[in-house]
């Protein structure tokens, strides 16, 4: 039986057409590529570029590839064993719910807050204290002058923003002078509120941080002379970026139309944001801020901001104030983490880890941990230290930002609690290369240095 000729039987190998397979080979090229492009272009560009200049120059569409971004992402959450039900029950068992928490604030008492008037499942709510009429120490609206605005430059939101103010005091510095100080590399993308107050002292000032501020006390402080520098939680429309921290310098008020007047390094010198949305994002921060004034002035800023002395009771009333929006609002994540900073700040290390476990496990935004690190401060401190939980979300957190230099000195503590004292000793030098300035982790260094 003779077998049918094929098409490509009347060719010998050698004469077979190659097109096709040309073809078909560039083909499974193109989708390879194609397929493996998140895990080669982001690295790549990333090793040949500093960030800077890849936000200045790429394509804002390439972004999120490049950066490995997802706005929509949360932070890893705590042991998979627990769950949620089970650290509810320890919650309300704990003294994490004691009643005297927050009470008896002596010298420093802290409004409670109002009933919240909104709730937005991206921000959370934003409680705000009503302005009554017989406050009668701040006027219903002032504006205060003789600042130099300036747009931030890349990750310069810290140091533009100190820069300003400082220029109300008298000080020619721009934000490139202030962030050789405060973040000696470009790409660092946090300036913590204690970095700011220590550069405000370089120059002869004083400077004071408290956190559970509100609406009224934000008032008294402008109405007194002084602007007040706050950190919030920030989402720039239309860049869908996602949640990242913000520094904005207050320098007015208008209370007939309830906003702030704002000195912003983003969208510039004539902002204003309305009370309700100023609320809404500055508890993203446990509604920190950051005042300055000359050493003379100190009676009249305590008299409306209190002592540092009275920290716990600081503490106490940000404890509290956390407990009421979480009755009100259980699955908002920054009531629980403003609890767990609060009672960080209160020593109740334990206490805290149980707080963050809950707010993690309700979804906190993939940067919480660029700017806040009291969540790795509770896992190192607990009775059986949370080793796993800190170097899990330093991790994480150097996967997105490897100029984090706080993500490499809480690392190194872990590894130095492991007695892994050569590889702590590397996290420690990685967080001064980024950052020589940086005093724990100097001292760090130094503790396991030969």
């Amino acid at each position: 039986m003779h077998k049918k000729e094929t098409q490509a039987d009347k060719y010998a190998p050698s004469e077979r057409p190659v097109l096709p397979i040309i073809l078909a080979v560039i083909s499974a090229a193109l989708l390879l590529l194609a397929v493996t492009i998140p895990l080669w272009v982001g690295p790549t560009l990333r090793f040949l570029l500093p960030d800077r200049y890849i936000v200045a120059y790429i394509p804002e569409q390439l972004h999120p590839l490049i950066f490995n971004a997802n706005p929509s992402e949360t932070l890893p959450t705590a042991n998979p064993s627990d769950t949620d039900t089970a650290l509810l029950e320890q919650y309300y068992e704990s003294a994490i719910f004691d009643e005297n928490v927050g009470e008896g604030a002596g010298d420093n008492p802290t409004a409670a807050p109002s009933t919240p008037t909104s709730l937005d499942p991206a921000s959370g709510p934003a409680f705000v204290p009503a302005i009554s009429s017989d406050e009668g120490a701040a006027p219903t609206e002032i504006l205060l002058d003789g600042f130099t605005h300036e747009y931030q430059g890349w990750n310069n939101c810290g140091p533009a923003t100190v820069s300003m103010l400082l220029s109300h005091w008298g000080f020619d510095i721009d934000q490139f002078n202030a962030a050789a100080v405060l973040k000696p590399n470009p790409e660092d993308k946090n300036v913590n509120p204690e970095e700011i107050a220590s550069y405000i002292q370089s120059f002869g000032m004083s400077a004071s941080i408290r956190v559970n501020g509100d609406i009224n006390i934000l008032r008294q402080i402008i109405a007194a002379g002084y602007p007040v520098i706050v950190e919030t939680g920030f989402n720039p429309e239309p860049d869908d970026t996602g949640w990242m921290g913000h520094y904005q310098l207050l320098v007015g008020y208008t209370d007939s139309t309830r906003v702030f007047s704002v000195m912003d390094a983003y969208s510039g010198p004539g902002t204003e944001i309305d009370y309700d949305t100023l609320d809404m994002f500055w508890r993203h921060f446990n509604r920190v801020y950051v005042v300055a004034y000359s050493t003379g002035d100190q009676p009249s800023i305590e008299a409306i901001i209190g002592s540092e002395e009275n920290a716990s009771e600081m503490y106490s009333g940000a404890a509290q104030t956390a407990r009421i929006e979480i009755e009100q609002f259980p699955d908002d994540p920054f009531g629980w983490f403003n609890l767990g900073s609060s009672l960080v700040g209160l020593g109740a290390f334990d206490e805290a880890a149980l707080a963050f476990d809950l707010a993690r496990s309700r979804g906190l935004p993939w940067r919480m941990l660029w700017y806040q690190f009291s969540p790795l401060i509770a896992y190192l401190n607990t009775k059986d230290a949370r080793l796993t939980d800190v170097i899990a979300l330093t991790d994480h957190i150097l996967e997105y930002n490897e100029y984090s230099e706080e993500a490499y000195y809480y690392k190194g503590m872990a590894l130095l609690l492991q007695e892994q004292d050569r590889d702590a000793a590397n996290q420690f030098q990685h967080a001064l290369d980024l950052n020589p300035n940086y005093l724990d982790a100097q001292e760090a260094l130094s503790s396991v240095s030969p």
